[in-house]
């Protein structure tokens, strides 16, 4: 009993398989890279947000304590 990806290129038939998406790559790879580039700036975003969150709480507490 066989599969469709027999023989001596099967592994590299399933892997380009895979990597066209059955046909629907051209949709399917820009979607995955535009959510991993608004995650990416998501996180950038928090970290910059926190960091001048901190720095202001820094300035607040100086100004309180003086």
């Amino acid at each position: 009993m066989g599969t469709k990806f027999d023989g001596e290129w099967g592994i590299m038939n399933q892997v380009i398989q895979w990597w066209s998406m059955g046909g629907y790559s051209a949709y399917v790879w820009p979607a995955y890279s535009l959510a991993v580039i608004v995650l990416v700036g998501q996180a950038f975003g928090i970290r910059l947000q926190r960091a001048r969150t901190m720095k202001r709480l820094q300035q607040w507490f100086k100004r309180q304590l003086s």
